[in-house]
């Protein structure tokens, strides 16, 4: 049986949170590999200046987001498609962007996109 929880996978830059949704075994280790998970990016409300994605950042995002999707194998989308509730389907907006992937991907993925909200253009801070 997998337990599953959402994990911070970087503090995330100009208020902003990335976590993705981790699963592990009934013994609490993280099962690694080919399990159908995903990255969210979300602004860490309370968190002073917070920010959401500007329409730049939205762009970028997106363009990461399929770069990250296009990469699976048919193999692995058909597995994320058929065994994530929505899907293979990326969500992106000002407020929150979710791509599925691997666990497997999880760190690369976050990487990127938390250098994306380091990045002036891509945020737009609140005040």
């Amino acid at each position: 049986m997998r337990t599953l929880a959402i994990v911070t996978a970087t503090p995330g830059q100009n208020g902003m949170k990335v976590q993705y949704l981790r699963a592990t075994d009934p013994d609490g280790v993280e099962l690694v590999g080919s399990v159908a998970t995903y990255v969210e990016v979300s602004p860490a409300y309370g968190a002073a200046g917070a920010a959401r994605f500007s329409r730049t950042g939205i762009v970028a995002a997106l363009a990461a987001a399929n770069t990250s999707v296009g990469a699976l194998s048919a193999a692995n989308a058909d597995y994320i498609n058929d065994s994530l509730p929505g899907g293979l389907v990326v969500t992106a907006g000002p407020w929150c962007l979710r791509v599925p992937c691997l666990q497997s991907g999880v760190a690369a993925l976050a990487s990127t996109l938390n250098t994306l909200l380091g990045t002036a253009a891509n945020v737009t801070v609140m005040t």
